[in-house]
């Protein structure tokens, strides 16, 4: 509840005024909304159905009846629906009656008792000790630098999550109804209002409000191969209805799976984020989500404690359960509504980047964890076979090579120690170590529910696309132990500072990959 815009009003009711407009009271409170807006519209319904809420709970009169849209007219259809939710008997009839006129001056003759004023007038607020997380949202949140964020981003983010909740409660009070019914979408936006107007919205439009500067974009043919494939159809109402850490994977393998769309990742990302504001953040790409984590680990104390499986959904749940426990009572400033809290908090994990992001360097000794790129080769570069000498130093390159392989593998056994650790797998991180020449992998660690991996490392100071080797017996082991191998690609590595960039490849890496021989074993064959 907005404790400022309670004894703003009563402080009205005490007065000789009949009434106040929404805009005077908008002013007066210095509220952060636009009520020319829908979305400022929900958020100041929200607002006043909450006093209006917490003072029938404790038997006094409707404190906002003070509230109308213009002075002089009747209250608006939002007053007399939570009237009749708090018992005052049906809408229809207290409109036509103008009960609220009535009310209105059983507000003012308990307000103005003193003794009423006295005793119930000032709330208790809930005691907030400010820390450097909140602090952090202040700066950024109220600062001119990010003002976009609330006079562009918010209306767009708000209204397209009201819309996709209204889809949601007609999927659950419609669960035989395919998803290409006209009928789910009566509800929403008019712009919206059918299964290929709303998918085009979801997942298609540049920008849908989800994430701040619109991620990546579908073609109209793998748009249309999307919503007219049967399989999609079925998985779309699931993961809109459910979304869950395993619908998200349900959609992400079927996406990878169809050859005839491209993979996007800040695709599935949006998508799925626009189903569950309450948990997953609008950092839709993945670099720069792993990026904000990894910042708040180095300078604001944050642990991924619980068995992150390292995939973007799981760690946004723990970090969005983080930062509203770190967050609450600053959040409160900007709205009384749960939903509307959890938006600002998800546009301030994109400040966080947004703010950091080339303005500190990776630690030393410090790697940070990126997702498996999106985009990649459909083939093997064509090499320069000029066959022109030159001259090289073999013995010195293989030198620097052998080098920069123990620097990577050394620095990813320092990482997965100080994983598992976080984990609180402290037997697990005593028994990581490099491996032995001929093992078939580099770094023996475990994952983060305790189980045995093994780590085969490729380190490069360029960046993750350029070429690497895999021997014969490393192909070998890799597809002996598909279960429990990891190919890390560590790159952006700096000797200087012993730190870098990596992703992980698990499972079937071989569907990941391209690869080509550069060498063959010869021997010399019978006549």
């Amino acid at each position: 509840m907005n404790h400022k815009v309670r004894e703003y009003l009563i402080e009205v009711a005490r007065e000789g005024n009949k009434a106040v407009s929404y805009l005077k009271l908008i002013k007066a409170n210095d509220l952060k909304i636009n009520p020319d807006l829908k979305s400022g519209q929900n958020q100041l319904r929200q607002l006043l159905n909450g006093i209006s809420a917490y003072e029938n709970q404790s038997g006094r009169p409707m404190l906002t009846a003070l509230v109308r849209s213009k002075l002089g007219k009747d209250h608006g259809s939002g007053f007399y629906e939570i009237a009749e939710q708090l018992g005052f008997g049906d809408q229809k009839t207290l409109r036509e009656s103008r009960w609220g006129d009535l009310e209105v001056d059983r507000v003012r003759d308990f307000w103005q008792d003193d003794r009423n004023y006295e005793q119930f007038a000032k709330t208790e607020r809930p005691k907030h000790q400010a820390n450097k997380v909140s602090r952090l949202f202040e700066s950024l949140t109220f600062s001119e630098e990010y003002q976009w964020a609330k006079e562009d981003w918010w209306d767009y983010y708000i209204d397209f999550v009201v819309d996709v909740k209204k889809l949601q409660a007609a999927l659950a009070k419609n669960p035989q109804m395919n998803i290409d019914n006209p009928k789910l979408y009566k509800t929403l936006s008019r712009s919206i209002q059918s299964y290929e107007t709303f998918m085009s919205k979801w997942l298609k439009e540049n920008r849908n409000g989800i994430s701040s500067r619109g991620q990546s974009v579908l073609s109209g043919d793998d748009f249309r191969t999307i919503i007219n494939d049967p399989a999609f159809k079925v998985l779309s109402r699931v993961v809109i209805n459910d979304p869950t850490p395993k619908t998200y994977q349900l959609l992400t393998d079927w996406w990878y799976s169809n050859k005839e769309i491209s993979n996007r990742p800040l695709l599935i990302n949006r998508a799925v984020a626009a189903c569950l504001p309450e948990k997953l953040s609008s950092t839709v790409d993945g670099k720069k989500f792993w990026y904000v984590v990894e910042t708040l680990k180095a300078k604001y104390d944050f642990k991924l404690d619980s068995t992150v499986d390292w995939n973007w959904f799981t760690a946004n749940e723990e970090l969005t359960s983080w930062l509203d426990s770190q967050l609450r009572g600053v959040i409160e400033k900007f709205s009384d509504d749960i939903l509307e809290q959890q938006i600002w908090r998800n546009i301030f994990v994109w400040l966080i980047y947004d703010k950091h992001h080339g303005k500190q360097s990776i630690p030393v000794n410090t790697l940070i964890r990126c997702e498996p790129p999106e985009d990649g080769y459909d083939e093997i570069p064509l090499s320069n076979d000029s066959f022109e000498g030159r001259e090289v130093d073999f013995e010195k390159k293989a030198k620097i090579q052998k080098d920069l392989g123990d620097s990577g593998e050394e620095l990813v056994k320092l990482h997965e120690i100080e994983e598992l650790k976080n984990r609180k797998l402290f037997k697990q991180a005593k028994l990581v170590r490099i491996a032995k020449p001929g093992e078939g992998f580099d770094v023996y660690s475990f994952d983060e529910r305790g189980h045995e991996k093994f780590i085969e490392v490729k380190t490069t100071i360029a960046n993750w696309k350029n070429p690497f080797y895999l021997t014969r017996q490393e192909i070998k082991f890799m597809q002996k132990n598909k279960s429990n191998y990891s190919l890390y690609r560590v790159y952006n590595f700096d000797a200087e500072n012993n730190s870098g960039e990596f992703f992980e490849l698990r499972g079937d890496i071989e569907k990941r990959i391209i690869k080509e021989p550069t060498q063959f074993e010869v021997v010399i064959k019978k006549k």
